[in-house]
């Protein structure tokens, strides 16, 4: 798994998605995410085909993980599976994963760019264009990969 990391950027969260930042993540609050901006253009399904990539942001550590299916392959919506040992929280008795550090949230990674839901829902409605001062935190790849179980 590709850990992307904020560069020389503290995160500031805009408390935009506050309810589902700070939030346990788990599956279904990834479903209620869905539902709540479904039709806005905050969701894998609408905005994929303008390069947005579902990722997850852990507010605490400035980290960045692009959504994975559990054996690494990238996926096409937000998976929990897929997320490093370190953010996991709760697994099933079959080892998937449950729950999540308080602290992820999920988002979407586009051009080097993290954005929330909102930010990425306001970009697809086109009342933003890439080179307005919109909040987004900048990153830049470490060289670090990081396996599907956490490992090197």
């Amino acid at each position: 798994m590709n850990m992307l990391m904020i560069g020389d950027i503290n995160p500031v969260y805009d408390g935009s998605d506050r309810r589902y930042g700070f939030a346990q993540v788990t599956s279904n609050t990834l479903k209620e995410q869905n539902q709540v901006f479904k039709g806005s253009g905050g969701i894998s399904q609408e905005n994929c085909n303008q390069g947005f990539c579902p990722a997850f942001l852990d507010l605490e550590t400035g980290s960045i993980y692009l959504s994975r299916f559990a054996d690494g392959r990238p996926a096409p919506m937000h998976m929990l599976d897929g997320l490093p040992q370190e953010v996991v929280t709760q697994r099933t008795a079959e080892g998937k994963v449950k729950a999540v550090k308080p602290s992820l949230a999920a988002g979407f990674v586009r051009q080097g760019q993290f954005y929330t839901r909102q930010q990425a829902a306001t970009v697809m409605a086109g009342c933003v264009t890439q080179q307005d001062n919109m909040p987004s935190l900048h990153l830049t790849e470490t060289s670090k990969d990081v396996g599907p179980s956490g490992s090197v």
